[in-house]
């Protein structure tokens, strides 16, 4: 072999292992993108509210048992509740009231002798109203005043819904049922006309 084959030889020799020990360049990995978080609120399973409203003929009667006639007041105000686990169509439902605001009648009142007061719900009472999916609706209402000392009193009104008006008009009537106020008592019933609004 000649010199310079030679030499040419051992020069690519040198060159091919320099290139075999050469560390291999790590490869560059892009950081992943940082996704922001969307938090989603979650439905609430409080339940569904509603609102009953009392409508023109709403009354509550008072009948003394003295040989007097009964005195019947007109009744305006609303309830608010709610149904738990929301409404639920075609099955039975029921409201439990939170709250109420029911107002007698000024002039009502007074010409029956019984001070114009205001009515609330005593929320030890458990106050609901029932709608069953047959259309019949059953309320226990327990009544105090937020005005004068007023023992507690439950009334227990029913009827039931009828076409077409369903829901935006229906009647609940309880029957009488002594009431002690102090050293004084009469029987006391109710008709309800009501609004429900649901939702």
């Amino acid at each position: 072999m000649s010199r310079c084959a030679a030499l040419l030889l051992t020069g690519l020799l040198a060159l091919s292992l320099g290139a075999a020990s050469a560390p291999a360049k790590a490869k560059h990995k892009p950081k992943p993108k940082h996704k922001p978080t969307i938090k989603v609120a979650k439905p609430s399973t409080a339940g569904t509210p509603a609102t009953g409203t009392l409508l023109a003929g709403s009354a509550m009667t008072f009948d003394l048992g003295n040989g007097q006639p009964p005195r019947t007041i007109r009744l305006t105000g609303t309830a608010k509740g709610i149904i738990p686990g929301g409404y639920r169509l075609n099955r039975d439902n029921t409201i439990k009231l939170q709250s109420a605001a029911v107002q007698l009648d000024p002039g009502d009142a007074a010409a029956a002798g019984i001070p114009p007061v205001g009515l609330r719900l005593d929320p030890r009472m458990g106050n609901r109203i029932e709608i069953a999916r047959t259309g019949a609706l059953t309320a226990a209402l327990g009544i105090t005043s937020s005005g004068i000392a007023l023992p507690t009193f439950i009334v227990r009104p029913t009827g039931k819904l009828a076409p077409p008006s369903g829901l935006a008009s229906t009647t609940l009537d309880s029957p009488p049922q002594w009431v002690t106020f102090g050293p004084l008592g009469a029987a006391v019933s109710t008709h309800l006309v009501i609004n429900i609004k649901i939702g």
